[in-house]
């Protein structure tokens, strides 16, 4: 199982069929940190699309040319997940699982 932390209070993880993106949740009564899952995708690129609109979704933009700036910032985040991760920097452009379960973050 993978477990990397995205900075964000945010992690991913995977299960033998799924990279999953989880938030923490409060902490467990012994300590340890609560995980909530935020979506199940069977890619790693599908994954960090959904990510990256989740963080321009997010934003507070109030005019096109703050929208454009949280679009540049994802994109610039995604890519460097990428980067370290060797992978293509075109994702999918779809952000669902193809069980469906990819939406809702």
């Amino acid at each position: 199982m993978i477990n990397i932390p995205l900075g964000d209070n945010k992690r991913i993880t995977s299960d033998p069929w799924n990279y999953i993106l989880q938030k923490e949740a409060g902490f467990e009564k012994d300590g340890r940190i609560k995980w909530k899952s935020l979506g199940f995708w069977t890619t790693l690129p599908a994954m960090l699309t959904a990510l990256m609109e989740t963080r321009i979704k997010g934003c507070d933009a109030t005019t096109l040319s703050e929208l454009r700036e949280a679009i540049t910032e994802a994109q610039g985040h995604i890519s460097s997940l990428q980067e370290h991760l060797s992978l293509p920097h075109s994702p999918p452009a779809s952000t669902e699982a193809p069980d469906g379960e990819g939406g809702g973050l």
